[in-house]
């Protein structure tokens, strides 16, 4: 089953007919997101049904659900009614259920019997990553101490602080804050593209002509599309509003040199972990036995049960071996993304008082995890900020 999961998501992400659709879904909604929505439905169905089963009849359903979605035809509890009756439906058929008549309580057991099985017992939770660290995770695995992935924060650390004392909250976004233990994964795969395309965060972050927000759009991302070019004259106008004095500018530039060349590789790494490995694989934890079958499909997939709560229930604290690490691959971007220009990064929009402390009200969420010195240095800046408030 594993094999032919593997082959199927391989065959059918690189075919024509789905490099078409990804196409077609930028070209109609310019949305990153809504290109991720349709990569996710390709994952969703080949956990579901791993031999890729009717794979072209579900994605021409989606892709016309989400056109329905995007142009306000249907309502978000439409959407994700009819979503799971197009999974149920399929089910049915290759259970030899007709659905050209009402389906039986027993028949319906069986279609949610068959759903929960592939989707929670045999099912996958994903973790994107660059592609430089294949090798090492199918060596080691996927390692939940930071110490023992053989890299240091140091110099992160140590541009995060240049540019604090300068007042710019978040050079490198969220990573030097949520730096620490565990290995985070996503059960919702409509989120695999997101994480997989602006992996990693923080250098996508860095890059960007946006400091202040969190998933910019293509235009503010050249990293996204891998364009050397965009990504240093970002990484120049930053050390510009920063004021930052020439050797200080130099620092930033050779470390921004060392990791583009480090992460430049456009390949988009997805691995599928099983649910097994990380303990999500009991169905009764998912959702109660007595309810219907649509209305299973959907408890499960939108997580009602809070199993995945973010940055506690989707969090690994033990090491994820190797043997249960499924390593896939999205298409690169350029086969179906284009910008046609780059927006820039202004100084008043990266020293905004308002937006910085919008920031800084972010981070003290999760205070826990930052080291004593960078939580000194977040009261210092809240302090400032708030003065240039007054």
């Amino acid at each position: 089953m594993l094999n032919s999961m593997m082959e199927n998501i391989e065959k059918n992400i690189n075919s024509d007919f789905f490099i078409d659709m990804l196409r077609r879904t930028y070209e109609q909604t310019h949305s990153i997101q809504v290109v991720g929505d349709i990569i996710g439905e390709l994952y969703l169905h080949h956990i579901i049904n791993k031999d890729g089963f009717e794979f072209e009849e579900y994605m021409r359903t989606m892709e016309n659900l989400y056109s329905k979605l995007g142009n306000k035809e249907i309502t978000r509890e439409m959407f994700e009614k009819e979503k799971a009756i197009a999974i149920s439906t399929i089910i049915a058929h290759r259970l030899g259920v007709d659905t050209n008549k009402e389906i039986t309580p027993e028949e319906q057991t069986k279609i949610k019997e068959y759903f929960l099985n592939e989707y929670i017992t045999n099912g996958y939770v994903s973790h994107a990553f660059p592609a430089i660290y294949t090798d090492s995770i199918m060596k080691k695995g996927l390692l939940a101490n930071p110490e023992n992935r053989g890299e240091s924060n140091v110099e992160v650390d140590e541009i995060q602080m240049m540019f604090m004392d300068k007042g710019i909250i978040a050079p490198l976004g969220g990573y030097p804050f949520y730096a620490g233990s565990g290995i985070y994964f996503e059960h919702d795969f409509n989120k695999v593209f997101q994480h997989a395309i602006y992996s990693p965060e923080w250098f996508n972050w860095f890059t960007s002509a946006c400091h202040t927000q969190g998933f910019p759009e293509l235009e503010k991302s050249p990293f996204i599309m891998r364009d050397e070019a965009a990504c240093r004259k970002n990484i120049e106008d930053l050390c510009k509003n920063a004021d930052l004095d020439p050797n200080e500018t130099q620092k930033v530039i050779s470390f921004y040199e060392k990791n583009y060349k480090k992460f430049q590789s456009p390949e988009l790494s997805v691995a599928l972990v099983s649910k097994k490995a990380v303990g999500k694989d009991n169905i009764e934890l998912a959702v109660s036995p007595e309810t219907g079958l649509i209305y299973t499909i959907n408890l499960v997939l939108n997580d009602e049960r809070g199993q995945f709560k973010e940055h506690i229930g989707n969090v690994s604290r033990v090491d994820i071996d190797p043997k249960d690490i499924h390593i896939t691959h999205i298409p690169n971007a350029d086969k179906y993304l284009y910008v046609n220009g780059y927006l820039r990064e202004s100084k008043e929009s990266l020293t905004d008082p308002k937006i910085n402390l919008n920031m800084l009200k972010r981070i003290d969420s999760v205070s826990e995890r930052l080291n004593p010195a960078l939580r000194e240095k977040i009261c210092q800046i809240k302090q400032q900020t708030h003065n240039k408030i007054r």
